[in-house]
């Protein structure tokens, strides 16, 4: 790929997302000529009031001229201040939406069951300690995953032995045997899944502490 097809494509990938980034350049110079207003309002605010106020035709017509100036000189470097904040914005909504997008994708795999995708921005993109956070959670819940095939794969194999064992008429003690592991598995199982919080169990706390209180 040569120079100029390398250049294009960083142009062409400036706008990840379109409609959102132009929406955030749009606000940010909404607020931009908002406080250039208010400031060329403040600072001229004398030579407009000596304009229409000044005593006597020529301190109106000196502040009438002084304005003509200022303006004039004003209007193309706040044009050019414009267009530089704006593209500034461009490349500021890029670092942001970039990450944003990649969050997206990462969240869709995590609901769909997949926990290989791990979030991998640019070295200059925002949101660096976010999508650390991301990761470690993804982290964390792999391991909880991992552990839970682990004590699945210990059930099924307590469970086959026992069904094997189980066809010996003299195997009482050794079925006893292996439904004790098979409890312990089990108990080692519901660990596992009482490190995950779902929305029922909020629930479930509320009436027990209900019937804690109706107790007392």
């Amino acid at each position: 790929m040569t120079m100029t097809a390398r250049k294009r494509r960083s142009y062409v990938n400036l706008t990840l997302n379109a409609d959102l980034q132009f929406r955030m350049v749009a606000y940010g110079l909404i607020y931009m000529m908002v406080a250039i207003l208010l400031t060329a309002v403040g600072t001229l605010a004398p030579l407009i009031y000596n304009m229409f106020f000044g005593i006597g035709l020529k301190v109106q017509y000196e502040a009438a001229q002084a304005f003509l100036a200022v303006t004039k000189g004003l209007m193309p470097a706040l044009l050019c201040l414009l267009i530089l904040y704006a593209v500034h914005l461009l490349f500021v909504t890029h670092r942001i939406v970039g990450p944003l997008m990649n969050f997206t994708q990462t969240f869709l795999k995590l609901a769909a069951g997949d926990f290989t995708r791990k979030v991998r921005l640019r070295r200059h993109d925002y949101l660096q300690k976010e999508s650390e956070q991301i990761n470690t959670m993804i982290d964390r819940l792999t391991a909880f995953l991992s552990r839970l095939r682990t004590d699945h794969r210990q059930l099924v194999t307590v469970l086959e032995d026992l069904i094997t064992k189980a066809r010996d008429l003299d195997t009482q003690e050794k079925v006893r045997s292996a439904l004790d592991i098979l409890k312990r598995e089990a108990v080692d199982m519901e660990e596992s899944l009482s490190a995950f919080r779902i929305p029922s169990d909020a629930g479930e706390d509320k009436t027990n502490d209900g019937q804690r209180d109706v107790r007392t």
